[in-house]
């Protein structure tokens, strides 16, 4: 593992890294403000991202992290050296560390955990290796690309070769990751973004248009929805254009639904032969931020 070829772009909750591009996201849970991820590749957990809020001004740095690694060594009896210099990404309170466990089964790990000034935020990561593993370039590239918070008002969200951004007021609502494809959805109150990357898109259409496609997959995937479609070309590809609203509810009509419009791009990408879609309901408070960053879905990489 001493050498990659072969780099990305990782991004999950306002947080970005330089990332091998073989290492993966298996497991995650939290919110924006406090949460896990962790990556692995073909073996092994390769990386572990926890992040807090700091509440307030919040202890000195120098305390936050002598607290943190003096639980650890009482806890887990590890041995651990301090102010490794592995790395100092810009503008961050940075402490890197190497951790090892006595028992020789169990695999040391390169850590770092950082605090940002701008925003607060608390990263702490977590590189394990194999004992006699040089991965110490690896870990200097990873740690030194930490961006932990938006610089334009969105949140960059990239894994399983899927990149876009959304407005950085959205919370993850919910995260569908299975072979070949992937979908989220974000939530603002009553409003939502719904976006994904399906498998097989020349499979798809081999015996049915994209509008048939999407009218079977609308009435699953968007119900309630009243639109119409027309074909449009997006992003140089085929695909179709869908606007519409909220369809009344029976003899009453919810308040917040005579706002909320629906806008919906779907296209196929021959260069990934995968179908992306980027879909928004929202009232007129959010709808064109919303709709406006559809165009920062990248379907492939030139």
């Amino acid at each position: 593992m001493p050498q990659v070829k072969d780099w990305t772009l990782f991004g999950w909750q306002g947080i970005t890294l330089d990332m091998p591009l073989d290492w993966e996201i298996r497991r995650f849970h939290g919110t924006r403000s406090k949460g896990y991820v962790r990556l692995e590749d073909g073996d092994s957990i390769r990386l572990e991202i926890r992040w807090d809020k700091s509440k307030g001004r919040g202890p000195d740095f120098t305390d936050l992290t002598d607290r943190h690694i003096s639980g650890m060594i009482k806890k887990d009896k590890v041995d651990v050296e301090r102010h490794t210099g592995l790395a100092k990404p810009e503008g961050k309170e940075v402490e890197t560390y190497t951790v090892r466990p006595p028992e020789t089964s169990l695999r040391p790990s390169y850590q770092m955990i950082s605090r940002c000034p701008e925003c607060s935020r608390i990263v702490m990561i977590r590189i394990p290796y194999q004992r006699g593993e040089n991965i110490k370039a690896i870990v200097r590239r990873i740690f030194g690309s930490l961006q932990d918070h938006s610089y334009d008002g969105a949140d960059v969200w990239s894994a399983y070769g899927l990149r876009f951004a959304v407005p950085d007021t959205v919370e993850l609502d919910e995260a569908l990751l299975y072979p070949g494809s992937i979908e989220f959805s974000f939530l603002k109150g009553h409003d939502r973004i719904e976006l994904g990357r399906l498998a097989f898109g020349s499979v798809i259409l081999e015996r049915q248009t994209l509008e048939e496609w999407f009218e079977v997959f609308s009435k699953k995937r968007f119900k309630r929805m009243t639109y119409e479609a027309r074909p449009q070309e997006i992003r140089g590809h085929q695909g179709l254009i869908a606007r519409g609203r909220l369809k009344r509810l029976g003899a009453l009509l919810l308040r917040f639904s005579r706002r909320q419009h629906f806008h919906c791009d779907l296209w196929h990408c021959p260069v990934s032969d995968k179908l992306y879609y980027y879909a928004v309901l929202a009232g007129s408070r959010n709808l064109d931020n919303f709709v406006a960053h559809s165009t920062r879905v990248i379907c492939h990489q030139t």
